[in-house]
């Protein structure tokens, strides 16, 4: 089930997805969002590790650049919790270049209140009640951010420079390129070429991901997403997604239970469309 944030978060907030998990391994998608995730039952595992220990109960991770596979237990139900792309310092201390690769408990970041919020969840099923006790924590942990900065410390960067010349990006937000490199994969975790990368990703699996008489054909997703050509929109496709274009878009308009990632009723997922649009590729706030 997909959930979009209270209107006071949506400019910091992406979506959140809670879910119910079988005994299924998933391969879950590159993104540019930073992610907390929010077990109140059950647990996952890397495929990869298969000796190695489940996350743990409430973690951070920042944005990955490739497609990883995890495996539930049987009775698995989490929340998960995605950020726009360099806002994650808003509520949480971090540099989020060091979460990339990495699952960082959420105690080890936020402390007791960590403990208490997860008590707290795990002490409620109504999924309302969830969304909100979330956000309850997450405001929170915005207003003690608050408290530690200005505002003038996070990059702002207007979403039209995205794919600009570099020079023409740092000129415009008035910083000099080493600096900026710097805090950019401070805020949002990768360096600029990776996030433009899978900025042109997610706007592609998004509209992949559409269907009915609206649903574009894979090279007027390749085209509109800014791929050079179809071999390259293929290529990222699965590196990202690790699914081809078309398996996925089979994939995830079916049953199949390691689909849930990419799967979104009709009405969020044309919200989501308008969203993404008018926080426009970076952010613009």
């Amino acid at each position: 089930m997909t959930v979009l944030p209270c209107s006071e978060l949506s400019d910091f907030i992406r979506y959140y997805v809670l879910t119910n998990l079988a005994a299924v391994e998933t391969c879950i998608p590159a993104t540019a969002a930073p992610i907390l995730v929010v077990f109140h039952s059950g647990g996952t595992r890397l495929r990869d590790l298969p000796q190695g220990r489940p996350f743990p109960a409430a973690f951070l991770t920042g944005p990955s650049i490739s497609a990883q596979h995890s495996v539930a237990t049987a009775g698995t139900r989490l929340l998960s919790i995605l950020f726009r792309p360099g806002q994650l310092q808003r509520f949480f201390d971090v540099n989020v270049s060091e979460l990339s690769g990495r699952q960082i408990p959420l105690a080890d970041i936020a402390g007791r209140e960590a403990d208490e919020f997860l008590d707290q969840f795990r002490a409620t099923w109504q999924s309302s009640m969830l969304i909100q006790l979330t956000e309850r924590f997450l405001w929170r942990q915005a207003s003690k951010q608050e408290a530690r900065r200005s505002r003038g410390e996070m990059l702002r960067i207007p979403g039209e420079l995205l794919f600009r010349p570099l020079q023409t990006l740092t000129r415009a937000i008035g910083v000099g390129g080493r600096q900026f490199q710097r805090r950019f994969s401070a805020q949002y975790g990768v360096t600029l070429r990776d996030f433009r990368r899978l900025a042109r990703f997610e706007r592609s699996i998004l509209g992949l991901l559409r269907g009915g008489p609206a649903a574009p054909s894979l090279s007027q997703l390749a085209q509109s997403a800014g791929y050079f050509d179809q071999a390259h929109f293929n290529h990222d496709f699965r590196a990202f997604s690790g699914y081809s274009p078309s398996r996925l878009r089979s994939l995830a308009g079916g049953p199949a239970p390691e689909a849930w990632p990419f799967r979104f009723d009709s009405h969020h997922l044309e919200e989501l469309l308008r969203s993404e649009g008018k926080v426009a590729s970076v952010q613009d706030i």
